[in-house]
């Protein structure tokens, strides 16, 4: 009798599953949209292209297939024209962020960060508190002498170890990676976080910090693809396997929880260790707001905004340096190497520089560091406010429009869109012309919610490759490996130092 239950509810399942997935293919709103036949009746299609590190490309190929809007999950949509970028991320108050960033909200109260703020007065708050606090114009010019002594020491490393290589070549990937890292980390938490003074990646408790951000960045944004398994990984009992404190060979903290533990020190329970120095940070600029600012935070809410900024910002400054000096490195870069060598020695600052800068722009564009989209949700009012679609779009359809994909789009950087030519960010005539190609750079994102780390992404990036030309010839050796999830994670990029 038991093996008869069992087979009828098996039976049910089978039909219930069926059902789901008929309904999901040929009735579901989204249905009139084309895409591949497994997107519409499952996530899991998207966690598996883009576990391969290629989603990107793969859309984009979808989108030479079936047009401006594909169907990439049975409740989403994927958009690649630059007016449907500007629809969603822009000023339009219709698209929130949902569900998607619950790894990013508290698990108790449900609060956020900057990053995963759901509406838009939520994030209005939060930015006027990290940025207004610690991010505006002024702030960043104060963390200048940070970064350039971080930039000498990442000089000093290439001189080691490229000495040390063969034939004077070797793997940037890593280096590039500590260099972002570390030079983050004391823009963040200050000179204290290093009770040894070397950076943070050097020291016993840096073991495997790397490899850690890495692989929570990837596996994190990925699980969250699937409701349902984004919610098992914010259980209880996974969230305490995945934060597990790790330890070397001698006892002593290592990787994500060194870090976070360190930080708590700092930010939770002395933070005179922050306040009390000279060296600013962005850390000691958000904890010396009075209460009756509207920019104060409690410290615990600092605590994770802090840490928000290391979980997105080194992973994504390295992937942008590296593309910048491979494509230096290139053929076609080797004149424009000599182009920012003679700028340079006629202006105060590299980011004087307009030659570094358009090469270090169309790096950005050519190999984009966040190649993932950052999708929304349709709230109410918004169902056709995206530029191209005919027909109302249901409340809560999940949107989502490919930076990497509009930064190769031909219809807006012409025919040669596929070409690394910093040329383009030279030629243009006026400040309409300067306009017309800014408002079609969406690396750092747009509107509101755009990228709050950009001017010190540019700051280290511009900083370290006028350092490296200005020291040596660099060439590109072989093909750069990498994957893309949530930002390009490069694995190898070989390059050849020759003193200059």
């Amino acid at each position: 009798m038991s093996n008869s239950y069992s087979f009828i509810v098996f039976q049910l399942l089978v039909i219930a599953v069926l059902s789901r997935a008929i309904y999901r293919r040929f009735f579901h709103p989204l249905h009139i949209y084309p895409g591949p036949f497994l997107a519409s009746i499952t996530n899991v299609w998207k966690v598996y292209r883009y576990l391969q590190g290629r989603l990107q490309v793969v859309e984009q190929d979808l989108h030479q297939q079936y047009g401006p809007i594909v169907r990439t999950g049975p409740n989403s949509l994927s958009f690649s024209t630059p007016e449907a970028f500007e629809s969603i991320y822009g000023f339009n108050h219709g698209f929130e962020k949902g569900d998607f960033y619950a790894f990013a909200r508290d698990k108790v109260n449900g609060t956020s960060n900057i990053f995963s703020a759901r509406t838009h007065a939520e994030h209005r708050d939060r930015r006027r508190k990290v940025v207004g606090a610690a991010l505006n114009t002024s702030h960043v010019h104060s963390y200048n002498p940070i970064v350039a002594k971080h930039v000498q020491q990442f000089l000093s490393n290439l001189s080691i170890i490229s000495a040390d290589a063969k034939d004077n070549v070797l793997n940037i990937a890593e280096p590039i990676h500590a260099f972002t890292f570390n030079t983050l980390a004391e823009l963040v938490y200050g000179p204290s976080l290093s009770i040894t003074k070397q950076p943070w990646s050097g020291t016993a408790n840096g073991e495997g910090i790397l490899t850690a951000f890495r692989a929570m960045s990837k596996y994190v944004w990925g699980a969250s693809h699937i409701p349902s398994l984004s919610w098992i990984f914010s259980t209880g009992p996974v969230l305490r396997l995945t934060r597990k404190p790790t330890f070397n060979a001698a006892g002593i903290a290592t990787g994500l929880g060194a870090l976070a533990g360190r930080a708590r020190l700092l930010l939770l329970e002395d933070s005179n260790l922050v306040t009390g120095v000279d060296q600013p940070s962005i850390a000691k600029s958000m904890l010396v707001i009075d209460k009756g600012d509207s920019r104060y935070m409690e410290p615990a809410e600092a605590f994770k905004e802090c840490f928000n900024l290391m979980f997105a910002g080194p992973g994504s400054t390295a992937a942008a340096l590296t593309g910048v000096l491979e494509r230096l490195g290139s053929q076609d870069g080797l004149a424009w190497q000599e182009m920012i060598r003679n700028e340079l020695k006629q202006v105060n600052e590299a980011s004087e520089s307009k030659v570094l800068d358009a090469v270090v722009r169309e790096s950005m564009r050519y190999s984009t560091p966040f190649p993932s989209a950052f999708p929304r949700e349709i709230q109410s009012g918004a169902e056709m406010a995206i530029a191209g679609v005919e027909t109302p779009l249901p409340i809560g359809t999940v949107v989502a429009s490919n930076s990497w994909i509009v930064s190769h789009d031909k219809g807006v950087w012409g025919t040669d869109a596929g070409l690394w030519k910093p040329e383009r960010w030279l030629d243009v005539k006026g400040d309409a012309g300067k306009k017309s190609l800014e408002d079609k750079f969406v690396v750092f994102s747009k509107g509101p919610r755009g990228c709050i780390g950009r001017d010190i992404a540019m700051l280290i990036v511009t900083q370290a490759v006028a350092a490296i030309v200005s020291r040596w010839r660099i060439e590109t050796i072989g093909e750069m490996k990498s994957g893309a999830w949530l930002e390009m994670q490069v694995e190898w990029c070989g390059m050849k130092f020759t003193k200059l």
